[in-house]
């Protein structure tokens, strides 16, 4: 659609007005509450992730730093450095998984809202203003 232009008489006042298309989605309360869970779990998973990495490399600075340490201590810090990385690992790849799940969760809501009659003409509304055939409403 080409923008069309209002003057008065004079050019003190001019206006315009330009075409937009605004595209709305159709959710149900269980998309809605599905999505909101899945992102809590996201949240929950990062969070609890980066406690781990930043117990892990707390665990390696205090290996690195300490200097006379008992071979006991090395060896109980050691274990908690392995338990702290793998735990992180774990928790950061769930995090990564439920974000994955929470963006296809959203991906098919927007592929799904429209039926296939509207969705030919919500594309031919979307074409550019130069296009052969005039948009339909």
């Amino acid at each position: 659609m080409p923008e069309t232009k209002i003057t008065g008489g004079e050019t003190l006042v001019e206006s315009r007005i330009v075409p937009r298309i605004e595209t709305y989605y159709l959710v149900t309360e269980d998309n809605l509450r599905s999505i909101s869970g899945k992102n809590i779990l996201t949240d929950v998973f990062s969070f609890v992730a980066s406690l781990l990495w930043g117990a892990y490399f707390s665990v390696l600075i205090a290996v690195g730093a300490s200097t006379k340490l008992a071979e006991e201590t090395i060896r109980l810090l050691m274990t908690y450095q392995k338990v702290f990385f793998v735990s992180a690992l774990i928790f950061s790849l769930l995090a990564v998984l439920f974000l994955v799940i929470t963006y296809a969760a959203i991906a098919k809501i927007r592929k799904t809202t429209l039926p296939e009659e509207w969705q030919s003409i919500s594309s031919n509304l979307a074409a550019p203003a130069d296009a052969k055939e005039p948009a339909r409403r």
